[in-house]
């Protein structure tokens, strides 16, 4: 009885050590471009997200490196104002989306006038090719 209690207990130890070993391992967290791991889900890293965006902005606009430190500085006070605005407990989700229609308005204008005119033709078609996105 003891030869088969042993006997079970060896072959299920060895069957548990096989599953374990067969298992795919792990891969590593993937790194942005900071050196941070990414966060999962649909945001992803925003920060680099937000990176990449500008710099196929600065590039599909031809932004002098005084416009897009500029540009770079309207958009991160927006930034600012809008984490505030979704922070903000106080207004209605109508009230919200009002102030933030107005506050991409306010870029928009902010924006516009640091550009030339051949720039600023492109921005404004840009902004009607975006998918899903307000103008």
């Amino acid at each position: 009885m003891k030869k088969l209690l042993l006997s079970a207990v060896a072959g299920l130890a060895t069957l548990s050590a096989v599953n374990l070993h067969a298992q795919a391992p792990v891969p590593p967290p993937v790194q942005s471009q900071a050196g941070e791991p990414e966060k999962g889900g649909k945001g992803g890293d925003k920060a680099a997200k937000g990176k990449e965006k500008f710099e196929k902005l600065k590039t599909d606009l031809s932004l002098t490196d005084d416009q897009a430190k500029k540009v770079q500085d309207v958009m991160m006070e927006q930034r600012e104002k809008m984490k505030g605005m979704k922070d903000d407990t106080t207004l209605t989700p109508d009230q919200k989306k009002e102030k933030m229609k107005a506050g991409r308005a306010e870029v928009d204008a902010k924006i516009s006038a640091l550009l030339t005119p051949e720039q600023k033709a492109k921005w404004d078609a840009m902004k009607k090719n975006r998918p899903g996105k307000p103008e």
